[in-house]
């Protein structure tokens, strides 16, 4: 009896599976433990139907997700629903869960930081690998497009050239232009992963039929990613929290468990005329108040950071492939944005990435002979900042009352160089080439920046966490050196 009602949910659930993958893959998980509990609590004669009933109960969740793993696996990349891509990160996750859980009982301590280890070279050759893809596509099509050869038999014959990944998004792109897309839609369908830069570059620039000169400008932003993600950076972003969170749970251990009996050690032996010295008593009073329940909330906030650090790779990722809608972005953009946009040093980096890539489009729909109008309406199809497309959409407003072009990019924020850039007294016809000299003045800006802000960080961070575990060592080793120069007193006449 217990053995069938087991094995109907399993079969429920499989059947489940297949009609609707979101139900199956967020119910069963609970509809197992759910199950396997009650066997568990019930008085069964025949101890052996017990454990089957159990294991059948207990195998429905890893089933369940199988299914939904595989069926995603065989469907088209650009055909797979949320409970596929959920599917996958769940096996994903448990994998570097045991991953985590092997290094542990191999390593103790260490094997946490070597996983912290593996995970961030693990993402640095995902990064590498990306943009060493979005490379290789663009280039190809640049060429192509430059030497006006028929793109899409060009891109397959490109592909005999490659193996694995990069064959199929050629012949995947080629499939879709001789189906009929234009080469944004042909991308976002044939490269799924395609940064979403380059494919709302590549859609502005082909309503003003300038890809060529887009494409030149989108190959230029990639190397500049690659040279600068290729360089050796000092400290990685991961080792601060890293470093916290090891010397903490260290620092946890010593002082509830250690420490307070080095305490009692040193009031027997001088007749409770010594104490423990100042600094233990701080990191005891900071341990205790932490493991208490004033201190939950503290303690919860740096579980947050550790996890949100173990995450942060995939975060980052998550944000930067999720598509920007213009009209009508997703919450997590705005917030996204809205948070980078108003800190001090990311507005820098966030106004000086969007306008770069803004003047780029402007230079590319101006040369075309497009209205200055129209081409502000084409830049704000681009991956921006939604802060700064909301003063982009406020320069357009004005241009089209008749507002003077470069007064108007200084009322509404648009910066000094842009409003130089259409001065009609200063640059009268040159506004183009203006506007290709600030491209490149903005990118080897933003890079020269974001080499000094880490050439400043860096350095301080350090210091910091040797100034903060070189207190936490000292505090732990006084008392024993306080055990030990009151014996050697008493000992010595």
């Amino acid at each position: 009896m217990h053995i069938a009602i087991a094995v109907l949910l399993l079969v429920f659930f499989i059947y489940l599976s297949f009609r609707w993958s979101g139900v199956a893959l967020l119910s069963s998980l609970p509809a197992s433990l759910l199950c396997s509990a009650l066997l568990s609590e019930m008085y069964i004669d025949n101890d052996a139907v017990k454990a089957v009933a159990i294991l059948i109960s207990a195998i429905v969740f890893p089933v369940t997700l199988l299914i939904v793993t595989v069926r995603g696996a065989r469907t088209d990349v650009t055909k797979r629903k949320w409970p596929h891509i959920l599917a996958f990160w769940t096996w994903r996750i448990i994998y570097y869960l045991v991953l985590l859980a092997g290094l542990t009982i191999i390593l103790n301590i260490l094997g946490v930081v070597t996983w912290f280890v593996y995970i961030i070279f693990e993402h640095r050759i995902f990064v590498a690998n990306r943009q060493s893809i979005a490379l290789d596509v663009i280039s190809t099509i640049g060429s192509c497009v430059r030497q006006n050869l028929p793109l899409p038999m060009a891109l397959a014959a490109t592909a005999d050239g490659y193996r694995g990944r990069r064959k199929r998004i050629f012949l995947d792109i080629s499939r879709w232009l001789t189906e009929g897309y234009c080469l944004g839609g042909a991308l976002r369908l044939g490269y799924p992963r395609c940064p979403v830069y380059i494919t709302s570059m590549v859609d502005a620039a082909e309503k003003v039929n300038q890809l060529p000169e887009a494409i030149r400008s989108i190959e230029a932003e990639i190397e500049g990613n690659a040279s600068e993600s290729s360089k050796m950076n000092p400290v990685d972003p991961s080792y601060p929290i890293t470093v916290v969170t090891v010397a903490f749970s260290i620092m946890f251990g010593l002082m509830i468990f250690i420490i307070p009996t080095f305490g009692m050690v040193l009031s027997d032996i001088s007749g409770g005329l010594e104490t423990m010295p100042r600094s233990t008593l701080i990191l005891i009073d900071i341990a205790d108040y932490l493991i208490s329940g004033n201190g939950i909330i503290a303690l919860l906030i740096l579980l947050v950071l550790i996890f949100l650090n173990i995450g942060l790779p995939w975060i980052r990722g998550f944000y930067r492939k999720f598509p920007r809608k213009v009209n009508n972005p997703a919450f997590i953009i705005r917030l996204g944005d809205f948070f980078k946009w108003h800190l001090p040093i990311l507005h820098w980096f966030e106004f000086n990435y969007s306008i770069m890539r803004v003047t780029g489009l402007l230079r590319v729909s101006l040369k075309s002979g497009c209205p200055v109008n129209d081409a502000i309406r084409n830049a704000g199809d681009l991956d921006l900042n939604n802060c700064f497309r909301k003063r982009l959409s406020r320069w357009l407003t004005r241009v089209e009352q008749g507002q003077n072009i470069s007064a108007a990019a200084l009322d509404t924020g648009m910066g000094n160089s842009l409003a130089w850039a259409f001065d009609d007294r200063v640059n009268a016809g040159n506004t183009p080439e203006i506007l290709g000299m600030l491209e490149k003045f903005y990118r080897a800006s933003y890079n020269f920046k974001a080499n000094v802000v880490r050439a400043i960080a860096f350095p301080c961070t350090i210091l910091l966490l040797g100034a903060m575990v070189g207190f936490i060592v000292y505090a732990m080793f006084v008392p024993m050196v306080s055990i030990i120069t009151h014996l050697t007193e008493t000992a010595l006449p």
